[in-house]
């Protein structure tokens, strides 16, 4: 395992990014304020699956063909939990001071991914471009959600300017609603908690959320395409897991469908679609204030 700090000037982010699953490990603002969960954990040191609480249990990876582990829909192998590419080691192809390049090699999966991590030089922005390409002969259907786990210090507020319908996941009443309103309540506020609680919902956005925190402390997430037409958005204090609970977070993950199972997305229509050889490019933005 090797990891790659980027950026550290006065007025730039200091990022470290992981060679296993290209994983940004820590995200450092120029005031110095951590924003990614960080429990300690090593990472893992096999490409063989594991549950995904085997692993660092923080930073920012990304779960694809599926987040829930279930099998895959061509029906010859099992989907690893929280996806295929977390926990396997990736290959730098390019690095620099400011950005560092990542991809998939040697893995047998129909999906080849490429991820770049890329900092700005007189903001506070982290750029991640991402490459999925579909190497097989064959259409491949999949689910993918970002994964970012940031702290969650203090009461906290979101902000999606043009939010849609509500879909709940678990923890949560079982209706639809429309943001910010799901079951009567506003669940834009995330007062601070001690637990144990969690919970996921996925709303419909237009690619830019906020969060921010009492202390001051905020950050825009943002998207350049509709690839990802739904934010989950996951909140857990101390519940998770349930044999070794401790760390809070809120986790805002830009994904392609309002499902963390892909046979749940293929159900209900919201599975992405890769031809032969076709490749999907988008980039995700993250802005620390």
């Amino acid at each position: 395992m090797t990891t790659l700090t980027l950026g550290g000037g006065p007025r730039q982010l200091t990022v470290t990014v992981s060679t296993v699953g290209a994983r940004l490990c820590q995200i450092t603002d120029p005031r110095g304020h951590e924003w990614l969960v960080d429990d300690g954990r090593p990472e893992p040191t096999s490409d063989m699956p594991i549950p995904f609480d085997q692993g660092t249990r923080g930073g920012w990876d990304d779960c694809f063909p599926s987040i829930d582990a279930e099998a895959d829909p061509r029906g010859d192998r099992m989907i690893a939990d929280h996806g295929d590419f977390w926990f396997r080691p990736w290959a730098v192809s390019a690095v620099n001071a400011m950005s560092t390049t990542m991809r998939t090699t040697g893995i047998p999966h129909p999906l080849r991914a490429e991820k770049t991590v890329r900092l700005h030089q007189d903001a506070s922005i982290v750029e991640i471009d991402y490459v999925l390409t579909n190497t097989s002969d064959v259409p491949y259907r999949f689910l993918f959600s970002g994964h970012p786990l940031f702290r969650w210090t203090d009461d906290a507020v979101l902000k999606i300017p043009r939010g849609g319908r509500v879909t709940p996941a678990f923890g949560l009443p079982g209706r639809v609603g429309a943001w910010p309103r799901l079951d009567g309540r506003d669940i834009s506020r995330i007062p601070s908690e001690r637990g144990p609680m969690m919970k996921k919902f996925f709303v419909e956005w237009d690619g830019s959320v906020t969060l921010s925190f009492r202390s001051g402390h905020s950050l825009t997430l943002r998207q350049s395409t509709d690839i990802t037409p739904w934010l989950g958005v996951c909140i857990n204090a101390a519940s998770w897991p349930a044999h070794d609970p401790g760390s809070h977070w809120i986790a805002l993950e830009a994904t392609t469908s309002p499902h963390d199972s892909l046979a749940q997305a293929l159900q209900s229509g919201t599975a992405f679609v890769l031809d032969p050889s076709e490749r999907v490019v988008w980039t995700t933005s993250a802005e620390f204030h």
